[in-house]
């Protein structure tokens, strides 16, 4: 199984934020906010640029929600640090967030 799989198998209360019809990161993770999901998983590390999830991650945040790397790192705009060399995760609790590093 994926991880998506494997974490909606054991968790059927899961809501994925889907892809398919949002075209932008930021409107994906807005799903989030509006509670139509509870997760985002993104292991695709070339497609983002630090800016595409700053302001997302602070409209999250400040809604309680959490955004990381995968690894469990928090996300760091450091210029000249690679960014997102980890995938990330979008939760709307930090708890949820933690299945996916489990995995």
């Amino acid at each position: 199984l994926i991880p998506e799989e494997k974490i909606a198998k054991e968790n059927p209360n899961i809501k994925f934020v889907k892809n398919y019809y949002l075209h932008s990161e930021g409107l994906r993770l807005m799903e989030i906010v509006l509670g139509r999901a509870n997760l985002r998983i993104e292991r695709r590390v070339d497609v983002f640029g630090q800016w595409d999830l700053c302001a997302p991650r602070a409209i999250l945040e400040a809604a309680g929600a959490y955004v990381g790397f995968i690894n469990g790192e928090p996300i760091s705009y450091i210029a000249g640090e690679p960014f997102l060399k980890h995938g990330f995760v979008a939760a709307d609790t930090k708890k949820r967030a933690l299945l996916v590093e489990r995995l």
